[in-house]
């Protein structure tokens, strides 16, 4: 027992580190397992140090410190906010995760507060994180990488975060004491194990490529040094340690940009140059609608964990297909759209509290100005963080937070003594709510499993469901009552009970989920599919009415558009049906623009074609070359049915004779056919054929240039597998080897066969 009080402290920071490098378990999301994790080790941390610890004042010690008083108060704001939460299940999760952290900095800051040796003791343990974060993320780079094709931004290179931009600013986050452990560090080993991992770390960030992670390294690499340099210039040690971490900064991103020579993309110097891209736009669309979100409810907001409800009706016409915005990608902003003006300013007066605080402590003594300097520093890096991402919602942001906050608390604490009846009581308050939160995070993780297998068979068999009805009736949808995708669970329940064909159960879920997320129009997508398909409740007036709903709600889903254009054909609406298609043929998905252009054509078969139909579906072969269904569209809409019917013909006979190997005969059926319709490569490509088949090689290789001066070069790969075999007629083996991969890159099977046949891999070596 005694052995076990000696280590207690280690073992504690431990299982805090522990929960980032956990297993999946099969979630959906990691975030659910750690907290449910956290919300158990946490509060028997806390009970702990509560009934075992000597010292049982641990509210009375930790209770006038500004910063925790600042984060109670934000947490008490979140609570008052569930009151204007839309969904109440949700904003208890979110206020019960909020509250877990809030533990877990009040169990390390007494912790901590307790050591003497507080600053060595935490430097071990977030050194040796950083180390392993660093060495992982370096093996898989040397791993996957070749100079030849360089090394993208692969899903390893996430380390064990699940996302790059997280690992990223787990490593800058620390980097700050690492260089604060380099400078005080009188060993010479311990000194050059302290480059080596900050050479490793820093090239680290600069191979994962995240634009805030390398921007925030700058920014801590260039204040350290400029504080090094004026503040300790008297001090040599410090500035021939700072040189060499200069030298060191250079040489790395020198090297990085060297290996990445064949990738002017991925190069760090160009990667934070880029100002202006999609994930910027995401961003600055996210920024706007949370701004109008705060105007909209500036006092409690829209409740805790609900903003990812809400702002779909905010940016439902930039939504494609289900991606929410989930985060606003800034936290103070988030936080804003969720409880109010007043939560958003108490949370960022934690960080208030943080500097002046430290501020405070440099003054009564500047000896630690080193120290508090790059403390500091990296609280500065969670803000860039926190204004850029979510690390609030990220238990891997999260530990490296809890750990430096509860530090600066533990030698920022006043000599404050509470009235014991206060003290007393804030501590049952908090113990009564940790079991709600253990029970929370219980049932969130199992339902997180569910949820995983119901994405994946939603995102890969949407036509076709494999999970078993039986194992999703299984799921609890009460807690939470919706997904990580911010479905209602009920309405991923209706889906699998549409396809069984259990329609009135189906109705009645897809009814009672609108309560939890009336926004994403499922409701109504799933009543018109009912009424569309339900042969005793079958009315196609309410599954068109309810198909139009569903569209206004989410004006880019495919699944909501083809379902209203297929309901719009049979109601033979074909103008709403063209004002629809205009609207979204932007999203550029093949089975909209190929509902329309059927309905179209077959609404228009006495050829009343207009310059409409004919640009559309110009566009829509370019977009989609290889759609059967939209050449013969293409051949109906240019040439009429007579053309088309007269064509046939020709290829019909040119076929026959093609199988008797009457080659001549065969030809000149597909040149009167090419004659008929102009446009179409594949009477020339049979041409073609035929004529290599005759050993007629020059009389093929003109129809190939001629192919190409008309540009009907089609996108299948045929024409490409064509010169493979003419190549290969007249004994060019290696480029008959390069057009028959060109051909397999398009699609071939014909140039895949004929590749493998020739052994094309070995005249390639």
């Amino acid at each position: 027992m005694k052995l076990f009080k000696n280590y207690i402290d280690y073992i504690f920071v431990s299982l805090l580190i522990l929960a980032v490098f956990l297993p999946e378990f099969g979630v959906i999301d990691i975030t659910d397992i750690q907290f449910f994790y956290l919300s158990i080790t946490q509060s028997l941390i806390f009970t702990y140090l509560f009934f075992y610890e000597k010292d049982k004042d641990l509210i009375s010690k930790l209770g006038g410190n500004k910063i925790l008083i600042a984060y109670l108060s934000f947490i008490l704001i979140c609570g008052i906010s569930i009151i204007s939460s839309f969904n109440t299940v949700e904003a208890i999760k979110e206020f019960l995760r909020y509250f877990i952290i809030f533990i877990a900095i009040v169990n390390y800051s007494y912790i901590l507060y307790k050591r003497e040796d507080k600053l060595r003791f935490l430097l071990i343990f977030l050194i040796l994180f950083l180390s392993v974060e660093a060495i992982y993320v370096l093996k898989v780079f040397y791993n996957n990488y070749t100079y030849e094709s360089g090394l993208s931004r692969i899903r390893d290179l996430q380390g064990f975060s699940y996302n790059q931009n997280i690992t990223a600013f787990s490593l800058v986050i620390k980097i700050p004491l690492l260089i604060l452990f380099i400078l005080k560090s009188k060993s010479k080993l311990l000194n050059i194990l302290g480059i080596i991992i900050f050479a490793i770390a820093l090239f680290d960030v600069l191979i994962i490529g995240s634009r805030g992670g390398i921007l925030s390294f700058l920014v801590v690499f260039a204040f350290s040094s400029l504080f090094c340099f004026f503040v300790f210039k008297r001090e040599k040690l410090f500035i021939k340690k700072t040189i060499i971490l200069i030298i060191i900064t250079g040489i790395i991103f020198i090297s990085q940009s060297l290996l990445y020579s064949n990738k002017n993309d991925l190069k760090a110097i160009n990667r934070i140059n880029v100002l202006e891209d999609s994930s910027t736009n995401y961003r600055l669309g996210n920024y706007s609608e949370a701004i109008q979100g705060i105007i909209d409810k500036p006092l409690l907001g829209f409740g805790i964990g609900n903003w990812k409800i809400i702002s779909i009706k905010y940016a439902k016409d930039r939504i494609n297909q289900y991606e929410m915005p989930v985060h606003v990608h800034n936290d103070f902003l988030h936080i804003g759209t969720e409880t109010g003006i007043l939560g958003m300013i108490i949370y960022m007066s934690i960080f208030y509290f943080v500097g002046l605080l430290l501020f405070k402590e440099y003054r009564k003594n500047k000896r630690k100005g080193l120290i508090i300097f790059f403390f500091l520093l990296s609280i500065i890096v969670f803000l860039l963080d926190s204004s850029l991402n979510f690390p609030r919602a990220r238990v891997y942001s999260q530990v490296n937070f809890i750990l430096i906050l509860s530090y600066i608390v533990s030698t920022t604490t006043l000599k404050f003594q509470s009235r014991n009846n206060l003290a007393l009581l804030m501590r049952y308050f908090l113990i009564l709510i940790m079991p709600i939160g253990i029970y929370f995070g219980y049932k969130v993780f199992k339902s997180s499993i569910i949820q995983k297998k119901i994405i994946y068979d939603f995102n890969t068999n949407s036509s076709n469901y494999l999970v078993p009805i039986e194992e999703i009736l299984e799921m609890d949808p009460a807690i939470p009552n919706i997904s990580n995708v911010c479905f209602p669970l009920k309405s991923s329940l209706a889906f699998y009970q549409i396809q069984e064909g259990d329609y009135t159960n189906a109705k009645k879920n897809a009814i009672d989920a609108n309560k939890y997320n009336p926004f994403l129009g499922l409701m109504e997508h799933q009543l018109s599919k009912i009424y569309l398909e339900s042969k005793s409740e079958r009315n196609i007036d309410s599954a068109y009415k309810y198909a139009k709903i569903a569209h206004e709600k989410l004006p880019n889903n495919n699944s909501h558009n083809s379902n209203l254009q297929y309901i719009l054909a049979e109601l033979n609406k074909l103008e709403e049906s063209k004002a629809l298609f205009i609207k979204i043929k932007k999203v550029r998905n093949e089975v909209i623009w190929q509902n329309y252009i059927i309905f179209s054509t077959l609404s228009k078969f006495n050829g009343e074609f207009d310059d409409f139909d004919k640009k559309t579906i110009k566009e829509a072969l370019v977009l989609f070359p290889k759609n059967n269904i939209l050449n013969q569209c293409d051949k109906m809409i240019n040439y009429g049915a007579e053309p088309i019917s007269i064509a046939n013909q020709f290829d019909k006979e040119a076929i026959k004779a093609f199988e008797n190997k009457d080659y001549e005969s065969a030809i000149k059926n597909w040149e009167s056919a090419a004659k008929v319709i102009t446009t179409d490569d594949s009477y020339l490509l049979n041409i073609t054929q035929a004529l290599l088949t005759m050993e007629k090689n020059q009389k093929a290789y003109e129809q190939l240039k001629e192919i190409k001066e008309k540009k009907l070069v089609g996108k299948d790969g045929k024409y490409e597998y064509l010169w493979g075999i003419y190549y290969l007629a007249t004994q060019k083996k290696l480029k008959a080897c390069e057009y028959f991969n060109k051909g397999i890159n398009l699609g071939s099977k014909d140039a895949a066969f004929a590749s493998k046949s020739l052994g094309c891999a070995r005249f390639n070596l």
